[in-house]
């Protein structure tokens, strides 16, 4: 009886393994489902993860591109959890274990992402090419809109916007899928706005958000959603309703916290924050100060950190305490630094990347040629003396040839470095050649006891002529402006573009008396320009904060951050006007 009891005990348990043994499924099945995964990963995070533990009761049964796809996507979710920075490591080691293109393409577009978010965008152009390289040897229609996905990312990181929104068209010429056509529409409103172009309105911008939201992309809608709202801040349109824009900024709240993605929620932080101190309520301001600074470390790039370090420099002013407005200050001034080499970084990593395969291209049609000669030669050989002649004549033609290619490649280089160190609008220094420049100066002057002068010119309520007449007009008046300071300019003048509408110049060996003179003269002259072309009322006046080496020493930051508190003098006491710092000091 004992005997029989056993048998059916070990039945039951061998009928309980059978019953919770997951059901078999095909390899298409299982390429489904992957699949699916990898288009939830900017969906619903909680249903990603869901997916994978789906996937993983399947492995024993993965052929190797299955396996390699799953610990990508695998990687992907650690990554998520854990910051992709340090995840770049476990890709570069996938990378290497895994021999299919297909898994290989979409771990270099992960790493071109995260080359870009690092800062390094060089390794990410070349990640990139890599992906748009060797697509084209794979026949996978789907891989194809995952790097156009990924092209349009990193492309909008550096600052390419018009390579941006052409690979984010193919996207959506390329797929009809719901989630790539968000994708597309989300890039073209945002690289829009970015290019300050005025196609961009609320009615788009809340068409592109339903859409995205309504086809399980609440990540993507929210980031256009509050890239909008940040656009109406910078724009200071009087039309708006800013405590209308404050309530609907609110009422997004919960659904962007519940979304979990520390992203959104810092920058609906950043939103919400200029907006209370536009409006000046000062008991909620200082609610928001609270939040601010649990989150001064967690920004992710500078113009974010710029935005919240100047909310901190308004409150500390405004409350009174001038030694941490001056503090706040000087690292405003830093980070802005760090911001426009930053830019600078991003446009010659571009025109390296290009150089080197125009390079690459080259050395193939040099070697090409050698190998040419080197048939030549043997052929030749065997003949008389004759065509040792021909062989000599061709020999030295090629040899020119040679040297006209490494000629022009010289040629070009040069062309790339000095556009490199010109600002693309306006012809004078950029910001980086113009610090690089003055920095170099500084030690020469201090050394000698010679007085040097750094001025910060900004175009009074320059604003306006982009928002009334658009960017194209703002550029020709910018243009027209700084065409003209530069017929002022002596051998003891130097002037570059700090940003937007603001110029630095630079003035040795000049008395105070003079160095105002001057600064009068270019700043009554802007105000007689003529821009009747543009509009007949068309009048722009400048204003101008000095540092002297008097009253500010001979360091950069030091100098720098007390023109631009002279600037912020000159501006409070009504613009155009040429304002002192030791004046400013003194008061």
């Amino acid at each position: 009886m004992y005997k029989w009891w056993c048998v059916i005990v070990l039945l039951f348990v061998a009928f309980l393994s059978l019953a919770q043994e997951p059901k078999s499924l095909s390899a298409e099945e299982i390429d489904n489902i992957l699949l699916k995964a990898e288009d939830q990963r900017t969906g619903d995070v909680k249903n990603y993860e869901k997916l994978l533990s789906e996937i993983n009761a399947h492995k024993f049964q993965f052929n190797d591109y299955q396996r390699c796809f799953y610990h990508y996507l695998e990687q992907y979710n650690h990554a998520l959890l854990n910051g992709f920075n340090q995840s770049l490591t476990g890709f570069k080691q996938l990378f290497e274990a895994c021999e299919d293109p297909r898994v290989r393409i979409r771990i270099k577009n992960m790493e071109a992402n995260i080359y870009s978010y690092m800062k390094r965008y060089k390794a990410a152009i070349e990640a990139l090419d890599y992906s748009l390289t060797h697509v084209s040897d794979v026949d996978d229609k789907h891989l194809l809109t995952v790097v156009y996905s990924a092209a349009f990312i990193v492309y909008s990181y550096i600052e390419q916007y018009p390579l941006s929104l052409q690979f984010s068209e193919l996207l959506m010429d390329e797929s009809d899928k719901p989630s790539d056509q968000c994708k597309g529409k989300y890039n073209r409103a945002y690289t829009y706005m970015k290019q300050g172009n005025a196609q961009v309105d609320e009615a788009e911008i809340n068409q592109v958000f339903d859409y995205c939201y309504s086809v399980k992309e609440p990540i993507y809608a929210y980031l256009l959603k509050l890239e909008w709202y940040s656009y109406l801040v910078k724009s200071g349109r009087e039309d708006i309703d800013w405590n209308e824009l404050l309530a609907e900024i609110v009422s997004h709240e919960d659904a962007i916290n519940r979304i979990a993605y520390p992203y959104l929620s810092r920058n609906l932080l950043l939103v919400k924050s200029q907006l209370m101190f536009k409006l000046g309520d000062e008991e909620v301001k200082l609610h928001v100060i609270d939040e601010l600074l649990n989150e001064s470390n967690n920004f992710e790039n500078s113009e974010n950190k710029i935005v919240y370090l100047k909310l901190m420099v308004s409150h500390y002013k405004n409350s009174g305490q001038v030694e941490k407005a001056l503090e706040y200050m000087e690292l405003v001034q830093h980070e802005m630094e760090q911001f426009y080499k930053d830019k600078q970084n991003k446009q010659v990593a571009y025109q390296i990347v290009n150089h080197e395969s125009m390079a690459g291209q080259l050395q193939n049609e040099i070697l090409s040629k050698q190998n040419k000669i080197l048939h030549i030669e043997q052929d030749l050989a065997q003949k008389n003396m004759l065509n040792q002649r021909l062989i000599t004549a061709v020999i030295s033609l090629l040899g020119l040839l040679l040297i006209f290619w490494a000629v022009r490649l010289m040629r070009k280089h040069k062309v790339v470095k000095e556009a490199a160190a010109k600002d693309y609008l306006t012809g004078c220094y950029n910001r980086q050649t113009f610090e690089t420049q003055v920095k170099l100066m500084l030690n020469r002057l201090e050394i000698k006891d010679l007085i040097l002068h750094l001025a910060i010119m900004d175009l009074d309520h320059f604003k306006s002529v982009n928002d009334r007449f658009g960017h194209l007009k703002g550029d020709l008046v910018l243009k027209r402006i700084i065409a003209y300071c530069q017929t002022q300019l002596s051998d003891r003048m130097l002037l570059g573009r700090l940003g937007g509408e603001e110029f630095g110049l630079f003035i040795i060996e000049t008395n105070s008396r003079d160095m105002m003179n001057k600064l009068n003269q270019i700043r009554e002259g802007i105000a007689a320009l003529d821009f009747s072309d543009i509009d007949a009322d068309l009048k722009m006046t400048s204003s101008f904060g000095v540092a002297s080496s008097l009253t500010s020493g001979y360091q950069w930051q030091t100098l720098i951050s007390h023109a631009d508190e002279a600037l912020y003098q000159a501006k409070a006491r009504g613009r155009n006007r040429v304002y002192r710092f030791d004046l400013a000091h003194t008061e």
